[in-house]
Formats: structure tokens, sequence, C-alpha cells
């Protein structure tokens, strides 16, 4: 006798505590003046968490902005040294995700 197959419903909403969650990964958007000539394109440029994937930016941007991500390009820098005081120290630079939007999608700041 076959198994009848399970029908899960999913909700589309996040509850908050996944929302709260989610909120750290993105830190804050990047405005700079690639970042603006960026926009026209319908591309967003975000600083994000050191151990995000795209998977949790696409998340990320649906839960803030309530629009769904066509693509999550994930760039991080290569560390920086500096020399404080005689001592050489490295700081890390931020990672960033370039969000591109499907035409017609905004994104307000």
């Amino acid at each position: 006798m076959p198994r009848a197959k399970k029908v899960v419903k999913t909700d589309s909403k996040l509850s908050d505590a996944v929302k709260a969650s989610v909120a750290s990964i993105i830190k804050n958007p990047r405005i700079t003046e690639k970042a603006a000539q960026l926009n026209s394109n319908n591309v967003y440029v975000f600083d994000i968490a050191h151990g995000a994937n795209r998977t949790q930016v696409r998340l990320a941007v649906e839960a803030l902005y309530g629009v769904r991500p066509a693509k999550v390009n994930l760039v991080s820098d290569q560390r920086e040294q500096r020399i404080i005081r005689n001592k050489v120290g490295i700081v890390k630079t931020p990672k960033k995700a370039y969000v591109t939007l499907k035409k017609g999608d905004t994104i307000e700041f």
C-alpha cells in the first residue's frame, strides 16, 4: 500500500525572533558613489556579517525590506595591516553583498 504524502504549509511571514536574527546578518546599507551608480541598475550594496552566506542574505533582504532578490553576490576584501604605537595589527574589512532586484522593485533607505 503506498504511503500518502504529507502536505506541509509554510508561513511566508517570519516570526519576530527570526527577523531579529536575520537583522544581525545585514549590518547596514553601503552608501557610496559606486553604490549610488549601481542603484540605477537595481543593484544594492550592503555590509554584512563575516559568517553570512548567500541564502542568509537573501532571507534577510526579504524579511527587512519585503522584496525578493533576483541575485546575490558576496565580496570579502583582504584584511588591512595597521601599525599603531610600533605594533602591527590586522583590521578586518567589511564583507559586502551586491543584491540585484527584479525590474520594478526598489529599496528605500
